[in-house]
């Protein structure tokens, strides 16, 4: 195995190179490495894999990625078994992270490590603000005379985490399946529902065979019929997804129903319904459909509903399918009607176009933990766009405790993590901060690169609130260390505000910048000095994330 890093390296054969990040090399990731292989094969040169030697989102946002594989172990992986010894390994850099598209290609895949032809996924990024997309990648081999596959979504995705908490293309195949048997067998449909519990495996690019879809559908249910109203749809669906975003087996993939679950909601459990351990909803407040078979949904309204026979007999969350009006059983396989399906209406071919990702008829709105952060708040997005990228988080899993306020010691290690958590080259200089404290390493990291100052020489007051001007500050430096455009602000007017007389001079350019970038979004004051709330930070952070670092985004990126 030979891992390549050197921009000198002697005599590179030319190559077919595949790429990607490749973190744990799953099965997206084997599509781009057999065909790779099999390219090198058909031209006779190197297969090559071409990685990054960290995580280029890491690089962007400045937030830890934590990754399941080191480069040294993909390049291992990536040899044992899809038998590709040589692993181009670039850093992600400024300097990579501006890169044009163009010369992505030309000076750096095809001059320096001489690739002849070029594999990547269907969904790839590259270059200067992912500015470089599949079909540029195309044209431009075309233009160069390079050979190159672009590998579509490689596989129906059952994997038992996916398809009990979203929508996932192969809970979509078989529902339309559903819908398509039972209007061969004679009964028209409106739509269709499966438990996501009922999917018990993927399946991977290449051909479909009978045992293939005997594993996804093990457990022999045939195809059933309900007749339900769209209340009792509703209340179906509202069971089913109680706990969503967590897993459950009831989970519903669906085929002609559009719906929306909404996360920040608690679920109204009602009685036990008879004979199952499931509550019914004692109010629908969760659950919205927008549609069934096409049409706009309406409670009143009877559906008929294609499912399997364990749900029409009330099994999982589905008792409303069990008291149906209509329900009966066609008695055909599921797994038949799939692979008729497959064979007959997609004359044996699963492709891209059809299948290669879930469609849009799932929309889950995620909530918080925080049981003291209102959806209704102002700053509700902004704590839940910092919770979600890792950047800031509660006090406790269930606690944010928006109106606490931040002190000095907690704002530098926010920052310190969010550049990595690196090794500070100095001892911590302050005397306040003892060597066992959790932020030491921050406070020491944040002094050597003059992002923040002591109180006096040696203390540092790590206790002490931070005020908004402050934080502001901090930040503004941050943003001067880390290389970003902080021009924005240098000829923002602040005087308008009616307390623009109580910022520091110290405190001018950055408030300037932070007014001018959008970081503090003020109508009338700045209140520079009153201590910065949680909240306060969290809108910070996450304009600064959205509004000041660069919008390249990780490149490349892989099927």
């Amino acid at each position: 195995m030979e891992i390549i890093s050197d921009i000198n390296h002697p005599a590179l054969p030319p190559s077919v190179a595949t790429i990607g990040f490749f973190d744990g090399v799953h099965l997206g990731h084997g599509a781009l490495l057999r065909k790779t292989a099999e390219r090198a094969r058909e031209l006779g040169v190197t297969p090559a894999a071409f990685t990054f030697d960290r995580s280029p989102k890491e690089f962007v946002t400045g937030v830890p990625v934590p990754l399941l594989t080191s480069a040294a172990e993909r390049a291992e992986i990536i040899r044992e078994y899809y038998g590709i010894g040589t692993v181009f390994v670039e850093p992600f850099d400024r300097a990579m992270m501006t890169m044009p598209w163009e010369d992505f290609i030309t000076e750096l895949l095809v001059k320096k490590y001489r690739a002849v032809h070029l594999v990547a996924g269907h969904d790839f990024r590259f270059g200067y603000k992912n500015q470089g997309d599949p079909e540029k990648l195309r044209e431009k081999c075309r233009a160069l005379g390079l050979g190159c596959d672009i590998i579509p979504k490689v596989e129906l995705d059952g994997v038992k985490a996916n398809v009990r908490t979203h929508e996932t293309n192969l809970g979509d195949l078989i529902t339309d399946a559903l819908v398509w048997g039972a209007g061969k067998n004679g009964t028209k449909v409106d739509a269709a529902v499966t438990n996501g519990g009922g999917i018990r495996a993927t399946i991977k690019k290449g051909d479909i065979t009978k045992k293939d879809i005997n594993t996804v559908l093990p457990f022999g249910n045939t195809l059933s019929i309900v007749k339900v109203t769209g209340a009792e749809l509703l209340e179906a669906l509202e069971a089913s997804t109680y706990c969503t975003p967590d897993s459950i087996g009831g989970f519903p993939q669906v085929s002609g129903i559009v719906y929306t679950i909404d996360g920040t909601k608690t679920y109204d459990a009602g009685d036990v319904y008879e004979g199952s351990t499931y509550h019914a909803p004692k109010t629908i407040r969760r659950v919205t459909i927008q549609s069934v078979g096409g049409k706009a949904f309406n409670l009143r309204t009877v559906y008929t509903i294609a499912t399997n026979d364990f749900l029409a007999a009330g099994g999982d969350t589905y008792y409303a399918f069990k008291t149906a009006s209509v329900n009966y059983d066609l008695g055909i396989p599921m797994d038949e009607v799939v692979m008729d399906y497959v064979k007959t209406e997609l004359k044996g071919v699963v492709s891209a176009e059809n299948y290669g990702e879930a469609g849009d008829r799932i929309t889950i709105i995620k909530g918080l933990p925080f049981t003291d952060v209102d959806p209704s708040a102002a700053y509700y997005s902004a704590v839940k766009y910092c919770y979600e990228n890792n950047i800031f988080k509660g006090v406790t899993d269930t606690m944010f405790m928006p109106n606490n306020t931040i002190t000095r010691g907690q704002m530098v290690t926010v920052l310190w993590r969010m550049n990595g958590s690196p090794e500070p080259k100095n001892a911590n200089p302050f005397g306040d901060v003892a060597a066992t404290a959790p932020f030491v390493k921050a406070i020491a990291w944040a002094a050597e690169n003059k992002l923040t100052n002591g109180i006096t020489e040696m203390t540092f007051a790590p206790a002490q609130a931070i005020s908004r001007q402050q934080f502001l500050t901090i930040l503004y430096r941050y943003a001067q260390f880390m290389g970003y455009d902080v021009s924005v602000g240098e000829d923002t007017n602040i005087l308008s505000f009616e307390d623009v007389g109580e910022v520091g001079e110290y405190a001018i350019p950055a408030m300037q910048w932070a007014v001018g970038s959008g970081v503090l979004a003020a109508e009338k004051a700045l209140t520079p000095r009153a201590a910065a709330p949680r909240y306060n930070v969290a809108e910070f952070l996450a304009n600064f994330c959205m509004k000041v670092i660069p919008t390249a985004e990780m490149m490349p990126k892989a099927a």
